[in-house]
Parts: C-alpha cells; structure tokens; sequence
C-alpha cells in the first residue's frame, strides 16, 4: 500500500500559496494511478474543509471534494490521523478517543466507508495501552514504524501494521532552495 500521510495537496509558501516546485497531489495520484496502484491518504480531519483548501503550515490541505473526487478519479482511499494530529501518549483515554474513534464519523459522511482500516498515530505516538484499550476497538489495526514483516497468523492484539517510511523532498525542482 502506498500512503500519503496528511494527504497534503501541496507544500505551502509563507503566504499559503503552493511553493514553487512543489508537486500537487493530483500529479501524485495520476503518477501512482498509471503505475496500476491505489492509494490511500491518511486525513487529520481538523485539517480538511468542505468545500475550500486549507492552510497549515507548511501545506495546503485539500477539501472533502477535493478528496472525494480523487476517490472517483483515482480510487483514493482514506484512514484517519486523528481530529487534531495530536500525541497520543499525552493524553488520556477520553481524548484518544475523540481523537481517533471519534473521527470515523466524518469519514463516514464523506463516503469513505474502510477509514476504520487502519489508525495513522500522528507524530508515531501510539502506545500498546492506546492501541488495545481505544484504538482496537474501532479500527483494525494501528499504524507503527517498524522494521518488522506484517503477518496474521499468531500476531495477539494489540494488532499494529507495521510501516516503512519515504521522506521526500519539499519540491520537485533542483534549481530551488526547497529541493
């Protein structure tokens, strides 16, 4: 599986506009669609607005329409990053809730049904107490950085898919100081 963790639409300049050289989203979709891949973006849903881009530093967030009509276009699949992208291992349960559980809802309502697939922990924060007094009860697996194989078989819960990360640069174009 290929994610794109905040599903940012693109790096942002200090005046909330798209950073030169910075390659948008819907270039990252159609590259990921032509290689016969799916992807699947990971939301803070705070982050999303209806119908309007968003500004967080140091990305622009796209709409709900925007994601949905990536859904249509390129078979985008979402899982949550939380409401607030906020670290898991400094709260308690009540906020862990509200902050991963409590997000399926808006997935939901935007018609994105499998969100309850996976839980991107923000900033890698789980913990095994998250993971099997919260996150477990409403999403299949939490997300972990870990050099580790994903296997079913034998694995007791808490389940964790276990990920590798790719960091690319913040643009695209070697001629700029953001390369």
């Amino acid at each position: 599986t290929i994610m794109l963790d905040r599903s940012q639409l693109v790096q942002a300049d200090a005046a909330c506009g798209p950073q030169a050289g910075s390659v948008p989203m819907p270039d990252v979709l159609a590259e990921i669609a032509r290689r016969g891949m799916v992807p699947t973006g990971s939301v803070v849903t705070s982050f999303v607005n209806e119908t309007t881009v968003s500004c967080k530093k140091p990305a622009l967030y796209p709409s709900w329409a925007d994601l949905q009509a990536w859904h249509t276009q390129y078979g985008l699949e979402l899982v949550s990053s939380g409401a607030t992208k906020a670290k898991f291992n400094q709260n308690d349960a009540a906020h862990q809730w509200s902050e991963s559980c409590g997000t399926l809802p808006a997935f939901q309502v935007h018609g994105f049904s499998r969100a309850w697939r996976l839980f991107n922990y923000p900033n890698d924060s789980w913990t095994l107490d998250a993971q099997s007094s919260v996150v477990g009860n409403c999403f299949a697996w939490g997300r972990d950085y870990a050099n580790k194989i994903n296997t079913r078989s034998g694995q007791a819960s808490p389940w964790f898919g276990y990920v590798k990360q790719l960091v690319g640069g913040s643009c695209n174009d070697p001629a700029l100081p953001c390369y």
